[in-house]
């Protein structure tokens, strides 16, 4: 069974859609999982503000990482995280 979803969003071309991509990625497991979405390679990802603010609730959410030259997400467990291109 599949313990880690993933979506991209477009948002070239839209008013006001504040991010080039956005890519969300959900990890049910108890365990890390990765996941590799070779149509993101060479995508200038970076984890939203909102995970890498000192405050952020979850401070599992900083360990989740993008590989830009594979396209290999890594999602700590039982975590929800996003990804953003400006």
């Amino acid at each position: 069974p599949h313990t880690l979803l993933a979506g991209h969003l477009d948002g070239r071309g839209l008013a006001g859609a504040g991010f080039a991509d956005l890519v969300y990625l959900v990890n049910v497991d108890t365990e890390p999982r990765e996941m590799e979405l070779p149509a993101l390679r060479g995508r200038a990802l970076q984890l939203h503000p909102v995970h890498r603010a000192p405050e952020a609730a979850d401070r599992r959410a900083r360990e989740a990482t993008f590989d830009v030259v594979s396209g290999r997400f890594r999602v700590p467990p039982r975590t929800a995280v996003v990804f953003v291109a400006p």
